[in-house]
């Protein structure tokens, strides 16, 4: 998965107006909520609740969201179909 960099650079600092300066941190917010928003949502639940496979209460659900079932210890992934939005869960690890 990709990285967020610890520090940003924002060269010659002397010469930095306003308005540079809010393009830089429009920048800035831009490249981290594109890397935040790559990493996959991690849903806890118990057997019976949702996700479950097939469930239609999964709509929010996101390609390669991760389910841990805590009674079971089970990771499963989340798929959405691309022609019908339906979501299937596949057994990462039993």
């Amino acid at each position: 998965m990709p990285k967020i960099p610890e520090s940003y650079h924002f060269g010659d600092r002397e010469n930095l107006t306003i308005d540079k300066l809010i393009e830089i941190i429009e920048d800035m917010y831009q490249q981290l909520a594109a890397q935040i928003n790559q990493k996959p949502n991690v849903y806890a639940r118990r057997e019976g609740t949702t996700p479950t496979l097939g469930s239609t209460d999964d709509t929010f659900v996101e390609n390669c969201d991760l389910n841990i079932k805590t009674d079971t210890g089970t990771v499963e992934m989340a798929t959405r179909d691309p022609s019908t939005g339906a979501i299937t869960w596949t057994t990462l690890i039993p």
